[in-house]
């Protein structure tokens, strides 16, 4: 697959993806929280600890985990695919696992980023909702 034909794809997955950026709408009485979390192979993990889409799926939920905590609904998730050339035959594998990984956490793709690499790396930025003022922060938190 041609990379505008993965581009071509991945537009056609979601009406948030294909700008340069993503739109996105606040609701009256939210703040948004927004947290990334990347993962790199051979730093994070290693190939042979799961397929390729379970990798991705993984690397999600550790930036989907982090605002979990702050009691955040599921919104949106903007991905940055780093993979090699013999993993472009997975690449809708990938991106399918994600987006189904998404809506069963509540979230929507956004947009993104793909890029060729040496080695495989994922990196993703989670957008959710909280009202106003009820984000559970660290100084709040309760054991």
């Amino acid at each position: 697959m041609s990379e505008r034909e993965w581009l071509d794809y991945l537009a056609g997955t979601s009406p948030l993806i294909g700008d340069d950026a993503a739109v996105i709408s606040a609701r009256i009485g939210e703040d948004l929280l927004v947290s990334t979390d990347v993962q790199i192979e051979e730093v994070h993990f290693r190939r042979s600890w799961a397929s390729a889409p379970q990798l991705a799926v993984r690397a999600l939920a550790a930036a989907a985990s982090d605002i979990a905590a702050m009691g955040g609904e599921g919104r949106y998730f903007l991905s940055t695919l780093m993979i090699p050339p013999d993993l472009f035959p997975e690449g809708r594998a990938i991106w399918e696992a994600l987006r189904e990984a998404g809506r069963r956490w509540g979230f929507e793709p956004a947009g993104g980023d793909t890029a060729r690499a040496e080695r495989i790396a994922f990196d993703f930025t989670v957008i959710v909702a909280v009202p106003k003022g009820k984000a559970v922060r660290r100084d709040g938190a309760r054991a």
